[in-house]
């Protein structure tokens, strides 16, 4: 079975038109943030190579050329396809919402008068929602503490108290700028201005004293230059400019984790579960912890609750004891 993206027959290269459309593609980009544009441009690459387009332009022209039947059977030929290759679920049903994205932007400005109906496969939940538990996050952070006192200790404990402590997202830390830290009228470090996912602006959350006390030690380390908040620190001399990627954050985190003698590997996200069934344990509310994880809707943190609870589990167990009592169900 070939793994290639090659477009069925019904759509020839040679019928591509000679020009794009640039004003729906600059609409559509114009209001994302680095992140979601990132993942956007990639997915529309992916798509233009299986089209044989010339250009991302060419490409979405083609689509919305099409008209609604034959944009939405390129469409499901493109799945096809894309299921062909082996891909997981969530990355098909990530590239088919952009060229859906795409569509509904089109028809915003008033370039088509119809929508793309295709949806992606459907997408199985995660099955480990919780992360590490309460007592291992403290023995992640005992085992910081122990890592000792220079530049690249203090960077790692201020990473790990923001991923918790703020339930920040790897990209959320990865992009965070040293202009993104605010200071209080007494100098003090007040608050981080982070960028949450599929957001354009910014959202204000106010540290705690002790996740500002980690941030100090790694800012006074790093300096007030403007550049990346976490820099690498490989290499004979630091580089400012280098931001820290996301694969040298989940690095350091498992790290820290094998230090202190977890049994399985730590994940930076596994911090954000934490961080969010912590809160719900502690009796916050729903709404209050969909606030603090910065989720669009509260079906995540819903996810969270019953992992936390195992309701099902419950009920169960209650409907086993029943059974055995002899009582009636």
């Amino acid at each position: 079975m070939s793994a290639e993206l090659v477009p069925l027959s019904t759509h020839p290269t040679a019928a591509l038109p000679a020009i794009g459309t640039p004003d729906v593609v600059n609409a559509w980009l114009r209001a994302r943030n680095p992140n979601t544009l990132r993942g956007y441009l990639s997915d529309l690459n992916t798509f233009r190579e299986w089209l044989g387009a010339t250009s991302t332009a060419a490409a979405v022209e083609a689509l919305l050329s099409a008209g609604q039947a034959g944009a939405n059977l390129m469409t499901m030929n493109y799945a096809a396809a894309l299921v062909e290759r082996g891909l997981a679920g969530a990355t098909i049903a990530r590239r088919l919402a952009a060229l859906r994205s795409m569509c509904k932007v089109s028809r915003k400005i008033g370039r088509t008068n119809w929508s793309l109906d295709v949806e992606g496969p459907r997408v199985e939940a995660r099955r480990d929602m919780r992360g590490p538990d309460l007592l291992d996050v403290r023995l992640l952070w005992r085992a910081a503490i122990g890592a000792g006192t220079d530049s690249r200790a203090w960077r790692d404990r201020a990473i790990l108290a923001c991923l918790f402590d703020l339930g920040l997202r790897r990209a959320e830390l990865c992009n965070l700028d040293r202009s993104d830290i605010e200071a209080g009228p007494d100098g003090r470090l007040a608050a981080v201005w982070i960028r949450g996912k599929g957001r354009t602006e910014k959202e204000r959350m106010t540290l705690p004293d002790q996740t500002a006390a980690a941030l100090v030690e790694w800012t006074e380390a790093r300096g007030n230059e403007p550049g990346p908040l976490f820099h690498r620190l490989d290499g004979p001399k630091p580089a400012p400019d280098g931001r820290l990627s996301g694969e040298s954050v989940r690095r350091i985190v498992r790290r820290l984790g094998k230090a202190a003698g977890l049994p399985r590997d730590v994940r930076p996200h596994g911090l954000r579960h934490s961080a969010a069934t912590s809160a719900l344990d502690a009796g916050r509310d729903l709404r209050d912890v969909r606030r603090f994880t910065r989720h669009r809707s509260l079906e995540m943190v819903l996810r969270y609750d019953d992992m936390r609870r195992d309701v099902a589990g419950e009920i169960a167990r209650d409907l086993a004891g029943r059974r055995d009592q002899g009582r009636e169900v």
